[in-house]
Formats: C-alpha cells, structure tokens, sequence
C-alpha cells in the first residue's frame, strides 16, 4: 500500500521523508491508524508543490499523489481517502458479480464446494477440478482481468479463505469481522484413534486472568498422521484459572501425558508464568513413576506473534480439511468456530492453541528406529 508523486516539481528530500507506506502494524489497533491519517494530514500532502500560473495561465504543473493498495479496516488509512471529498477514487471488484458469497455457494460452484469438501476423498481437489472441466463454459464469471485471471484458480482462491478473498480481491472491508473458519472437519473420537501418527504432542494455554476473555486453559493434543494430516484427538477449554489453581493446572496437564504416551513434547505458552509452569511440570514428570521414563520434551517459548496473524496462518487448512477435530469436544470446536478476529471475538484460546500446535508439531523431528540386520542368519 503506497503513495506515490506522478508528476510536478516536489521537494524531494522532503517527500522522501513523508514516504507513506500502510503496513499492517498501522492498522491493528485505533491508536495506530489515527497517527497514520495524521501523519498524512499533518505532513505529507503539504510535501506537494502547488501548480503555478502566471497571467491565468498554468505554467508549471503541480504534484500529482497517488495511492494504490488494499483496504485493510473500515477507518484505515485508504478507507478514510476513499471517503474523502478531496480524492477522486475508482474501487474496482476482481470478480465482477453482485454478492461473491451467493455466488459460489449457489448452482454448479455449490455442487464444486460439496466436491471439494468431501473429506472422506483423499482426491477431492482433483474431483472437483475435473467437474468444472466438465462444466467449463457454464461456470464462467466476468472477472476484471480476465487475460490473467482463471475463474478455476480464483474460485479455489475463494474457497480456501473467503474473507481474505473479499477483501485483497473484492476491496470488501464490510468482511471484517465475519468468521474465520467456514469449515470444520470432524470425525468421531474413536475413528481418529484407528489413525497411524507419527508425532503427538501437547499444547497448553493457561487462563490466568478473572476477566471473561481469558477465563479457560486450553489444552489440546494434536498429531500427525502418516498421510500429512493433523488431528486434534483431544482439544478441551478446562475451567482452570492457572494463577488460581497452579497445582490442578500442573496436574491437568501429567494425566493428560499419561492418558496419551505418544505424547513427546508438551508446548507451554511462556508469558503467563515466564517459566515457572514450565519448572514444575518437569518437577511432576520426574516424580511420575512412569513419566520420569518417556523423555518428554518441554517446550516453554514466549509469544511474540501477533495473534491474528499466527490464527490466520491456519485458515486455509482448516477450511480445507486438512486439520480435524474430535467431533465430541463440542465446547472446543464451537468456541473455534466462532473466532473472527481478535478485535470481534470474545474467547480466542481455542483458535490460539490450535494454530500454536499447528506450527509447533512441524518443528518436531521424528526419530526413525533403525534395525541392525544379522547377516549370520542367512545362513
């Protein structure tokens, strides 16, 4: 997102200085995106220089600003020049049709969505790739480049993460705060366990606030199969205050290592209790006449990520597919379901211990067994 002189004399060391780019940082919070409309407002658009005339006559142009980029919220930078009577703005639409959210949930693209999510297809993509094939010439949509743009790729597109879709190719900032997740795949706890994994590991998000927004710990353990998917076998939001209750906390998370032995790492977030929680469940592992033999590793790191970013990380996969819960962690999977955004949503622990597992288990190298084979016993 960026803004750019065209044309005119300007001061050059002085636009240099007022450069105006919107990165995210600038748009997350309310704070941020009023000291970039002010920074605008105060500096840059005085850094142009005025068209001068001379007997009524324009005899040197002045300087053209531009701007180009994504809305990224409803009062971010763009969105307030967008509404502003001094900038002339024309707001263009990648897929030219009415509402995109009927539209591919509708006719021929609703029966392509109920190929594509057909978990129980290890070639649903291909399936559904072949049905539009088939129906080619009906499923086409008039698109704004349409020499570059393929209504195939772009509906997959759409598929995988519809509100990042209305927004970077729709210009939709009225999408913010819809929903994040449009698919969640389950199956019964008991079909999970059939499954072949090949790592498991525990991640936990300790509540430690009385406030409502952080009144669960999150614990989830989470593997992956020998196919690339990753399961959720167990995901529960205990009622657990961990400042509170830190022994039912440390607790909590021993018998859960012991109801799961593939478990070989548990992932702690660090900035509730900077390493304390972390100490004493090692403490409680070598006490455990059985956990003091499995060689759990402890993973205590803090979180610098921005939430919503990390979260967001996740979305395609989730609405894919490729990440699947237990259908009986209902309380889990309904508070998942309803995360959409940091700023609209009242409990994100589910969504944050999903994506933290998500991105932690494939840091997790497998340790392959190996066999000496005898070559005496051949003969």
């Amino acid at each position: 997102m960026k803004m750019r002189v065209t044309s005119g004399a300007i001061d050059k060391k002085l636009l240099d200085n007022n450069k105006l780019y919107q990165s995210e940082d600038d748009v997350r919070t309310e704070e941020a995106r009023e000291k970039k409309w002010k920074r605008y407002s105060d500096d840059v658009k005085f850094a142009k220089q005025r068209p001068v005339k001379r007997n009524g006559k324009i005899v040197k142009k002045g300087t053209v600003l531009m701007a180009w980029g994504t809305q990224q919220h409803k009062e971010c930078f763009y969105s307030r020049l967008i509404k502003s009577p001094t900038w002339k703005f024309k707001k263009e639409k990648g897929v030219l049709v009415d509402n995109v959210d009927e539209y591919f949930n509708s006719g021929l693209w609703l029966e392509f969505k109920n190929i594509l999510n057909n978990f129980k297809d290890q070639d649903r993509l291909e399936n559904a790739k072949e049905f539009y094939y088939q129906n080619e010439y009906l499923m086409q949509y008039d698109t704004l480049w349409s020499e570059f743009w393929d209504c195939l790729e772009l509906a997959l597109d759409y598929f995988e993460n519809p509100n990042s879709f209305k927004q970077e190719v729709q210009g939709d900032v009225d999408s913010i705060g819809e929903k994040w997740f449009k698919v969640v795949n389950t199956e019964p706890r008991k079909i999970i366990e059939t499954h072949n994994f090949i790592k498991t590991m525990l991640c936990v998000d300790p509540a430690a606030s009385s406030g409502r927004k952080n009144d669960y710990s999150a614990y989830l353990i989470g593997s992956v199969s020998d196919v690339g998917l990753k399961y959720a076998r167990k995901a529960e939001l205990a009622k657990i205050n961990a400042r509170q209750e830190f022994d039912k906390y440390i607790e909590h998370m021993v018998k859960l290592c012991l109801d799961y032995p593939e478990i070989t790492h548990v992932s702690i977030e660090k900035n509730t209790f900077n390493g304390a929680d972390a100490n004493q469940l090692e403490k409680a592992i070598g006490k455990d006449p059985i956990l003091k033999f499995r060689n759990l590793t402890i993973i205590n790191e803090s979180q610098r990520k921005n939430k919503d970013d990390k979260i967001s990380t996740i979305v395609p996969f989730v609405n894919r597919g490729e990440f699947i819960f237990a259908e009986e962690d209902e309380e889990f999977i309904n508070q998942f379901k309803e995360f959409a955004g940091q700023k609209f949503t009242l409990h994100d622990d589910a969504a944050d211990v999903s994506s933290e597992f998500w991105l932690k288990v494939d840091e997790i190298k497998v340790v392959s067994k190996v066999e000496i084979f005898d070559r005496d016993s051949l003969f």
